[in-house]
């Protein structure tokens, strides 16, 4: 049976193909003109690594090399004027090589404007997030060649050298208002209009003893179940000190230098009218721990996040190298390990390895063994016992639910992709045509079997009441579908709702750069529409917004396997418009004579299926 992943919404960024190697990292890249294909020689290629920038320059076959490459995050961006910027953001694990593609140009134009709708001059831009592939820090960048972009006397800022067709996601900062974060903006010649809000200054200074530290990195940042979100991040100057622009809330300030120990976060109360107070910060002469990561077979583990963190706030954040060694820059007082394993391995102890160094400077740990993530197996049969066919199997009780199929005889085999931070997973597992189903209760700690039986359930096909901040359609329910109309179909010829009278068609309106709940509601259509390839009166057609091309949405299309009919909408949006979706990702459940029946579907779009399948 395939291999299905657990981990239920990735974003791959990676374009580097990793080479295991236990010596010296090197970095090795061409740079081509994806529209001549050809090489293109004297290229700008920066590499930062820990916000450390380095400058090459391509030679005249196009290609680059960077010796003595860190395991780290690494932001490769490729530039030559008349031409779009291009890159590569990954994590490095020894020598690694990378194609760098670059596009025609063009360019995006912003208006900045304040609450009174005045311009803004001086906006610049701190970094942005191109086409969901790489990562550009503009402020890192600017004094090392990269074009210095701000918005004019008229608040227009151009943003120029993007991918056509591409899209950017941008941090935008000034001196007087607060942090702008932009999560979309497609590459077109329309203006658009940027609000930006004023922003209260904050500021302190960074000392170790009683002086002045230059180059510390201060964040200002709030925690929550999602984890820590950072609002502004600045330097120190000369003499230790740093300012930044907030909005009014309360936040941590935490402070990071590689050559000190962190000090434990500073409360910042940030008022409306009132000037906050300055935040003083000291470093720490610096406690080190040092450790190894290996694989089961004592292989070194390289590329293994760790963290060092205190009531649950993160302190130091590293990677083991390639043979799998760490070393933590750590203040005085107790605190805990937290290692982050590669896919399919958990470390002992979920990862939380409490420590306390004492009156010791640095320890030496024993080395941490890894472990194989056990492989939840089972059997499911249907309420006579029998083979029931492929069976779905939903994993209820993750952040999103998950859901993965039997093999033809109802035998399940998953093996974890990670290891959630639960003592057991909740299965659902229902028949795919019949209404039966049973729930499984399966533990983590180690290997686990089952054999199950499905039972009889009544099944919830009644109407429910619409939740606030979702789409509001019950004013189409029971009335006949509106007709899909848009620009171009992708995995089909042209359709009309007409040719799939007989049918339940599943509906669902998306948008491929939706990485919120898209990916969740995708993989369970992609699921169902496995489950059920063998029947012929159930369809599943998806919509696309309109803000995206169809060379992006292919893209979208490509990168989810997406095999059932895709409509690009109309530019006008109207067909998102007609069904009344705001909200997006949508499902739409329409039954055999065409009329909408559904549009509330969590936790039960198999059994709405299977309801309007039996009328």
């Amino acid at each position: 049976m395939r291999r299905i992943k657990l981990l239920f919404c990735i974003v791959t960024i990676s374009y580097l193909a990793i080479l295991p190697t236990l010596s010296a990292a090197t970095l090795k890249g061409i740079v081509i003109d994806s529209a001549k294909d050809t090489v293109v020689a004297g290229a700008t290629v920066w590499v930062t690594q820990h916000r450390r920038v380095r400058t090459l320059k391509t030679d005249d076959s196009g290609e680059f090399t960077l010796d003595a490459i860190d395991v780290a995050m690494t932001e490769v961006v490729a530039y030559k004027e008349g031409l779009a910027l291009g890159g590569a953001t990954a994590l490095i694990v020894g020598d690694a090589s990378v194609e760098i593609l670059l596009e025609p140009g063009d360019l995006i134009t912003l208006k900045t404007i304040d609450s009174r709708s005045k311009p803004v001059p001086g906006v610049l831009i701190r970094s942005m997030f191109v086409s969901r592939k790489f990562l550009v820090s503009v402020a890192d960048l600017v004094p090392h060649g990269l074009p210095q972009m701000r918005s004019d006397d008229n608040g227009i800022l151009v943003i120029p050298n993007l991918p056509k067709d591409g899209f950017i996601q941008v941090v935008l900062g000034h001196p007087r208002y607060a942090d702008s974060s932009v999560t979309y903006l497609p590459v077109e010649r329309e203006q658009r209009n940027i609000l930006l809000r004023e922003g209260k200054r904050v500021g302190g200074r960074v000392t170790y003893e009683g002086a002045g530290v230059a180059g510390v990195r201060v964040s200002v940042f709030k925690s929550g179940p999602q984890g820590q979100k950072e609002f502004a991040e600045v330097l120190t100057d000369s003499d230790g000190f740093f300012h930044a622009r907030v909005h009014p809330d309360r936040y941590l300030v935490a402070v990071e230098h590689e050559d000190y120990a962190s000090p434990a976060p500073a409360m910042l109360e940030v008022h409306p009218r009132e000037e906050a107070l300055p935040v003083s910060l000291a470093l720490e002469a610096p406690r080190y721990i040092r450790g190894k990561v290996l694989y089961p077979d004592k292989k070194p583990c390289g590329g293994t996040r760790i963290l060092y963190r205190k009531e649950n706030t993160v302190f130091q954040d590293t990677f083991t190298n390639n043979d799998g060694a760490f070393s933590l820059r750590v203040p005085s007082g107790p605190g805990e390990i937290a290692i982050v394993p590669p896919r399919g391995y958990q470390s002992p102890n979920f990862g939380n390895i409490p420590v306390d160094l004492g009156e010791e400077t640095s320890i030496d740990m024993k080395p941490i063994r890894l472990k194989r993530l056990p492989v939840i197996t089972g059997v499911i049969r249907d309420q006579d016992g029998q083979e029931p066919g492929p069976v779905l199997v939903t994993i209820l009780n993750l952040p999103n639910p998950y859901h993965v199929l039997t093999d033809e005889h109802g035998k399940l085999s998953l093996p974890l992709d990670f290891m959630p931070d639960l003592k057991k997973l909740q299965l659902r597992a229902e028949h795919g045509k019949r209404f039966q189903r049973v729930d499984i209760e399966v533990g983590l700690k180690k290997a686990t079997s089952f054999d199950v039986q499905l039972a009889p359930f009544s099944p919830d096909l009644q109407p429910r009441t619409p939740v606030p901040g979702r789409n509001d359609l019950k004013g189409l329910v029971g009335k006949p579908a509106p007709e899909l109309r848009g620009t171009q179909w992708i995995n089909s010829e042209p359709l009309h709702l007409a040719d799939l009278k007989g049918k339940v068609v599943v509906l669902l309106f998306w948008a491929g750069f939706d990485e919120d709940m898209g990916p969740v509601v995708i993989q369970e259509l992609l699921t169902l529409h496995e489950l059920l390839a063998d029947v012929d009166d159930v369809a599943f057609v998806a919509v696309h917004d309109a803000i995206s091309s169809a060379g992006e949405i292919q893209q979208y299309i490509d990168g989810y396997g997406i095999r059932f009919p895709v409509l690009r909408d109309e530019d006008e949006q109207t067909t998102f418009s007609t069904y009344g979706i705001v909200f997006i990702p949508q499902v739409v459940v329409l039954d055999k004579q065409g009329k909408v029946r559904y549009y509330q579907t969590d936790d039960r779009l198999l059994t709405c299926i299977k309801g309007l399948r039996r009328e």
